[in-house]
């Protein structure tokens, strides 16, 4: 009864600290997805009063230029052609600027975008410049912030299970000082000594891990039923299930072990 208590007390931080580990992934990845889905659609247009060299732009911002397409006039010219005469319409080819779709390689933040549009208005040939980025920076934002939320939200928790891990290690060697003791008498090593705490952790890493495991599962199952049909519109979450559990057993080993030598370090006994 008290080795399961014992273990119970190891395993909830562990699985909180792993949950909130999974939902930091499953944030990230959706930022992620999102961030390559807009930037792959997203392009500044800018208008001009001459023909464009490429070459004249290769960085913006900060953020290379992934390539700049000439709008097609004769596409631009017949949306008019139904409104406006011959004449009219040869007059307008005349005078017609030159459009161009700009293709970053990364999706801009607002501050990068405010640096894009200073740089494009400090070229004489450009007069008129298009983001349509209010819509994509609002949903960006939000999903940026949501990210930081949940890693401060995450560190917290690891710090919190670090603490309780701890807790839980010097109460173990303080409930069995005596018997730590007589086999150190005996010449038994202090890491010798600490095996079956050791060992507690191992498996309660394991089962921990295991637990966390199969939520990631049902969740890559059943994603259609926990996000909207919005959320699935604009971003793609697929989890790595062999890549996920090993990094989960992974980190609740470290953080399990890191523990239980940080008491040892503390408590200045240091395994021969």
């Amino acid at each position: 009864m008290k080795f399961l208590k014992n273990f119970i007390s190891f395993c909830i931080p562990l699985i909180t600290m792993l949950f909130a580990l999974t939902i930091f992934t499953i944030v990230s990845q959706a930022v992620d997805t999102y961030k390559e889905k807009i930037r792959s659609d997203y392009s500044i247009v800018i208008i001009t009063k001459t023909p464009l060299a490429n070459d004249n732009i290769n960085q913006l911002g900060g953020i290379s230029v992934e390539k700049i397409v000439p709008m097609d006039r004769a596409k631009i010219l017949a949306s008019f052609k139904n409104r406006l005469t011959q004449n009219s319409l040869n007059f307008l080819d005349q005078r017609l600027p030159y459009f161009y779709q700009v293709y970053l390689q990364e999706f801009p933040s607002t501050y990068q975008l405010e640096q894009i549009i200073e740089e494009l208005k400090g070229k004489p040939s450009i007069y008129q410049i298009e983001t349509f980025s209010k819509n994509h920076n609002q949903i960006y934002s939000l999903l940026t912030l949501s990210q930081k939320i949940v890693f401060i939200l995450y560190i917290i928790i690891l710090l919190f299970a670090i603490f309780i891990i701890s807790k839980q290690v010097k109460i173990w060697f303080y409930e069995h000082k005596e018997r730590i003791a007589i086999m150190k008498l005996h010449g038994a090593s202090m890491l010798y000594s600490a095996k079956p705490i050791i060992l507690l952790t191992f498996f309660s890493s394991i089962f921990s891990t295991i637990i966390v495991v199969i939520f990631i599962v049902l969740f890559s199952e059943n994603s259609s039923l926990i996000f909207s049909d919005e959320i699935k519109d604009i971003t793609t979450i697929n989890l790595n299930i062999v890549y996920e559990s090993i990094k989960l057993l992974f980190v609740s080993l470290f953080i399990s072990f890191i523990s239980i030598f940080g008491v040892l370090t503390k408590l200045k006994i240091k395994p021969n």
